[in-house]
């Protein structure tokens, strides 16, 4: 709250939270990570950081699955996740109706980096970018 009032007004907020959570540390089901996502979706709607007092509008977009996890800490630390990722758009946009908000799937325009399987290419963060602007401008 204080950062949504801080920076008020605030027309829209988009939340792209996730993929950390499938670390195997936290044993986290894709459910309870959408779930998550909806609290804080829910914290947004709730405040009057909006024009006029109101909510701000909230895009909440579903991280892509990770790629193939193949050596490295990221295979040891992400142990299960690559499974686990793909449940998340599913949730997310479950989520984003239960709570009436805009969603977008970022696997419809991005991929992991076969490099690490967690991360985006240079492209691929050029891409989302590209699709949330365009999702930002068809909502408002």
């Amino acid at each position: 709250m204080p950062c949504l009032y801080t920076h008020a007004p605030i027309d829209l907020v988009i939340i792209m939270l996730g993929t950390n959570d499938l670390k195997s540390r936290f044993c986290v089901a894709p459910y309870d990570i959408a779930s998550g996502a909806g609290f804080l979706v829910n914290i947004v709607q709730s405040s009057f950081a909006g024009p006029g007092g109101k909510a701000p509008r909230v895009l909440l977009v579903a991280p892509p699955p990770l790629a193939k996890l193949a050596g490295g800490e990221f295979e040891y630390m992400f142990a299960g996740g690559e499974e686990m990722s793909k449940e998340l758009a599913p949730f997310y946009k479950a989520t984003a109706e239960a709570y009436g908000c805009d969603y977008l799937d970022a696997a419809q325009f991005v991929v992991t980096s076969s490099i690490d399987g967690v991360h985006f290419e240079l492209s691929g963060h050029q891409k989302l970018g590209e699709a949330i602007a365009s999702a930002v401008k068809e909502m408002f």
